[in-house]
């Protein structure tokens, strides 16, 4: 009976090193030795799994979509009210934009800040991703302004754009200062547009 060639390595682990790598220093400045470096792979093991740094960054965008943005959405949606929604969605954004273990801010904000420059096809994640989370958002409001929760002359799409951008500003401001009572400051200031 042969015995099957041991893997490498761990793919899921490499990619998450790789996540961090693009995460920290952004795709742009991101180097294939330091993406050797950190996912701790040879070249000839990197081109073999992963083709090339544009398709990696894919495939990386993928595994940050499903481990971030996937549960942004799961607490919007399980929301049983607007207001409480997206408290806990903004208590969310916070928590992942300023933990000591990752880089700071969000990966797909840091990387939207460059959008003119990398793969259409990550461009075309990003801009799905933004649209999927507004429409999320407004699909909140329109149910609380139903509910009788919001009033009924509430511009919720209006406020829907606001909350996408508050989300995404949260993320900027964190890198910069990564002080949470500044952070909620903002989200106080965008929460006041519900009552």
């Amino acid at each position: 009976m042969k015995m099957g060639r041991p893997k490498e390595f761990d793919r899921e682990e490499v990619l998450q090193k790789a996540l961090y790598t693009f995460w920290e220093k952004g795709y742009d400045a991101t180097t294939l030795p330091d993406l050797l470096e950190s996912m701790g792979i040879n070249r000839s093991s990197f081109y073999n799994s992963f083709g090339d740094k544009q398709t990696l960054f894919r495939e990386v965008m993928s595994l940050y979509y499903q481990q971030t943005g996937m549960k942004r959405l799961a607490i919007l949606q399980k929301a049983k009210s607007a207001k409480q929604g997206l408290w806990d969605y903004f208590n969310h954004n916070i928590d992942v934009a300023v933990a000591a273990y990752n880089p700071g801010g969000c990966l797909l904000t840091n990387t939207a800040t460059t959008i003119k420059t990398i793969d259409e096809q990550v461009s075309c994640l990003i801009v799905q991703g933004v649209d999927r989370l507004e429409q999320t958002v407004f699909n909140l409001l329109d149910k609380a302004q139903q509910s009788g929760e919001l009033a009924p002359n509430k511009d919720i799409k209006a406020i829907a754009r606001l909350i996408i951008a508050v989300s995404y500003g949260l993320n900027i401001a964190a890198r910069v200062h990564p002080d949470r009572e500044m952070l909620f400051d903002m989200v106080k200031a965008a929460m006041s547009t519900l009552d």
